[in-house]
């Protein structure tokens, strides 16, 4: 069983196992407005679930609420190391995506999630826990790109299909 664990980036790609073309088992634990703390506090269902695979991704929620990079990073840890402990689960950190928009607040944002998936990158490759840059796919001079989104920070179905198609190229002895 797979576990997509995030907020609505996550929620809103869907059925997984049909966006990815799966007969695996996939979870969709994606719940819009979730930030560090609200998946800390539901970490019992994600154990429930009893996943072989957990895929992670959330952040940009904390930023908007103004939680500092130190303290979603902290949060990121505790979740992290919450999975160790109580599944057996592989664990694959995705990054937090870029926002699209021209305003200099989108860019604060932005680099904002730049330090964010810094952190978590160096935290993966000291703890030899897989990241994902999803960045690479879906943005373009550090900024979602516009035909990857329908509001600047939700993706749009072409998005979800180069997600989708990153994962199975990346992990396709996981998806099979």
């Amino acid at each position: 069983m797979i576990v997509m664990l995030g907020d609505s980036i996550t929620e809103w790609a869907g059925n997984w196992s049909k966006l990815l073309d799966s007969s695996k088992e996939i979870i969709n634990q994606g719940i819009s407005g979730n930030t560090g703390v609200d998946i800390l506090a539901r970490m019992d269902e994600i154990y429930f679930c009893n996943p072989d695979f957990v895929f992670i991704m959330f952040g940009i929620n904390d930023i908007f609420q103004g939680y500092d990079i130190g303290t979603i990073f902290s949060n990121y840890q505790k979740i992290l190391q919450k999975l160790e402990e109580k599944t057996k689960a592989q664990i694959i950190i995705q990054s937090t995506l870029y926002i699209f928009g021209s305003s200099p607040e989108f860019k604060e944002v932005n680099k904002s999630v730049t330090r964010l998936d810094e952190k978590l990158q160096s935290y993966s490759q000291e703890n030899a826990i897989s990241f994902l840059n999803l960045n690479e796919f879906l943005s373009k001079d550090e900024m979602l790109r516009a035909d990857c989104s329908v509001d600047g920070v939700h993706l749009s179905q072409f998005a979800y299909s180069l997600w989708a198609k990153t994962l199975k190229d990346t992990f396709s002895e996981i998806f099979k």
